[in-house]
């Protein structure tokens, strides 16, 4: 079943500050939003930006780790 997971990899802009939440259960999660650019040709040729909008989650270690990384970044401003 490994054989089925896909990854992928967004590179963009936070649209919303990311918010850590806990289940129930105890298991952290990572809210925030995530704008990425794509560019393609309309059919006079010319290049046009399109925007692309994430509302992405992540799950246990990887929230409380990024959780920990945008209160880093706001020290530093």
């Amino acid at each position: 079943m490994a054989g089925d997971i896909n990854r992928v990899t967004l590179v963009g802009r936070l649209t919303r500050d990311p918010e850590l939440k806990h289940l129930p259960s105890g298991t952290a999660v990572l809210e925030l939003g995530l704008a990425v650019n794509g560019r393609k040709q309309d059919a006079g040729g010319q290049w046009v930006d399109k925007p692309n909008f994430f509302d992405v989650k992540v799950y246990g270690n990887q929230a409380e780790f990024l959780s920990r990384l945008d209160l880093l970044e706001q020290m530093l401003r």
